[in-house]
């Protein structure tokens, strides 16, 4: 392109960009690298990038856990607001079911736990004004550098004030669902607006019913919440419990498989194999609990596993799973040894994760 045509367009472009931010504000830019919603919280280990295809949890953003009854998902949020409480930050739990567990939530918080902001909210009604409520006082009183995790679980925990009256005075709620999550879609459609480039992760859980019912050849849904709401999310990350774990000398389990419904950021449908474990212990004459994920074994079994690109990643390194508890890599010089530890060791090397980053097609982001 000539000279003076590459001019005569920049020239153009100044003033172009000039004119629409004047009548549309800010959010105008040139180019990804000036998206300022594109930043979030590290994250320090491979298996969570390779999900999330992202460097960074962003935030600003609407996170979605849905998965069967007893499928570890409130616990998995409760893990996502440590990320941010850790970072350091502040969360806030919006809970509709009256069922959450304080020692578990403590457990895995651990001395963030001080920094969390509990709600009970009786009706759906209530739940989203306190979550506007809390993004209202963020936006007034807040600072661009104290990120902050909020968590509504559930979605569909509890009705809106006119369905629980209709329900005192009839005794059933039939056809309820759809008022609920046409509630629901209308409200997160403007709650994404509000948290545009606000240091903000918001998660809400979804559960899904056993079965999907329908009702004269209409499809029926699994989530009772509304599967409309998947659409104002980032992630809809689906979440099943496919094991358990039963040890006296690292603690009992669950083994969980996270799989990326919807992926806005990068590919859909990629999954990892999760375990978290929760030992009890006595201190000061109490019986506590510490609940932790493992997510170096994470890494370790999702570079052992078929669902990477294993010719290209073998560029770099080479994982092999012998069995359960043996992991061996070449190249790091580990033979046999605990999947931990060897996920431990790629996730502390940054140069072992820079060069695995675009081949499993990672997207480096900025960091809060």
């Amino acid at each position: 392109m000539a000279k003076n045509q590459e001019n005569k367009i920049a020239g153009f472009m100044s003033k172009y960009l000039a004119a629409a931010q004047q009548k549309f504000g800010k959010d105008i830019y040139v180019g990804p690298e000036h998206k300022e919603s594109h930043y979030g919280i590290k994250i320090p280990n491979l298996a969570l990038q390779y999900l999330l295809t992202s460097t960074v949890i962003p935030m600003g953003r609407i996170i979605c856990f849905s998965g069967a009854p007893k499928s570890g998902k409130s616990t998995l949020g409760y893990e996502f607001l440590r990320m941010v409480m850790e970072h350091p930050g502040l969360g806030t739990l919006i809970e509709t079911e009256f069922k959450t567990s304080n020692p578990l939530l403590e457990s895995i918080l651990n001395e963030q736990y001080t920094n969390l902001i509990y709600n009970q909210a009786k009706s759906l009604d209530e739940a989203q004004d306190m979550i506007t409520f809390g993004l209202d006082y963020y936006t007034k009183e807040g600072s661009s550098d104290i990120p902050m995790g909020m968590l509504l679980d559930s979605v569909s925990g509890t009705k809106s004030e006119e369905l629980q009256d209709k329900i005192n005075a009839v005794g059933h709620a039939e056809k309820a669902f759809p008022k609920e999550a046409l509630m629901n879609t209308y409200y997160f459609a403007t709650l994404s607006e509000k948290l545009m480039n606000k240091p903000i992760m918001f998660i809400f859980i979804n559960h899904e019913k056993e079965e999907i019912d329908g009702h004269m050849g209409i499809p029926g849904t699994r989530n009772p919440g509304g599967d409309a709401l998947e659409f104002h999310s980032t992630y809809h990350i689906r979440v099943q419990r496919i094991g358990s774990i039963e040890s006296k000398q690292e603690g009992n389990g669950n083994i969980l498989k996270l799989k990326t419904k919807k992926n806005s950021m990068g590919e859909d449908n990629r999954s990892i194999v999760l375990e978290y474990r929760w030992l009890t212990y006595e201190e000061d004459g109490q019986t506590k609990q510490k609940t932790m994920f493992d997510w170096n074994k994470a890494t370790a079994e999702l570079l052992a596993g078929t669902e990477i690109p294993r010719q290209s990643v073998s560029e770099v390194l080479t994982v092999v799973k012998k069995n359960r508890n043996e992991f061996s890599c070449k190249e790091l010089d580990f033979k046999n040894g605990p999947p931990s530890e060897l996920g431990a060791l790629i996730n502390a090397n940054e140069q072992i994760m820079s060069a695995l980053r675009p081949k499993l097609g990672i997207f480096k982001w900025k960091e809060l």
